[in-house]
């Protein structure tokens, strides 16, 4: 997610330290789906490219980690929610609820626009599934995780 002018410069010294594999587009879901629908592959397609060139492998990250503004304005109840019951808004990384449908089903589809578009790039080596997981959205308190952890509980003792 740097600026392409400093690229060519980062890679030299990626070089140097004898990097041969590195991560890109953990936290780029809003560059790479702009809007709703909407791909540009453009700029990781470069990165990717120049890297590749390098003899830097690429592990892709599935950028699922922080969702785009539009999709967090159009569908709040992607977000988790403290045990007030408070909507945790966005403004860091992983402020969705892992056991929400509507965000698995926007990030199933970013996933596999990803997959699809560079399921024959010999650069992408790896695919990075997700970041930190548990880091900031580790206790949600909304009605989906409710349904879930008494599922869970269901299975896991019978009765609850």
């Amino acid at each position: 997610q740097w600026p392409e002018d400093v690229w060519d410069d980062d890679i030299r010294l990626m070089l140097k330290a004898g990097v041969n594999l590195v991560s890109v587009g953990i936290f780029s879901w809003a560059r790479i789906e702009t809007s709703e629908g909407v791909y540009d592959f453009g700029w990781l397609d470069r990165i990717i490219d120049k890297l590749g060139a390098a003899g830097i492998a690429v592990d892709l990250a599935s950028a699922t980690a922080s969702p785009p503004m539009w999709l967090t304005q159009s569908h709040p109840e992607v977000l988790w929610r403290d045990e007030r019951g408070d909507v945790c808004w966005p403004g860091a990384r992983q402020h969705w609820r892992p056991t929400s449908p509507v965000f698995r089903g926007y990030a199933l589809d970013l996933c596999r626009h990803m997959a699809e578009h560079y399921k024959d790039n010999p650069y992408v080596v790896a695919w990075h599934v997700g970041n930190e997981y548990g880091c900031h959205n580790r206790f949600d308190y909304s009605e989906d995780a409710e349904r879930a952890f008494r599922k869970w509980c269901e299975r896991r003792y019978g009765t609850i």
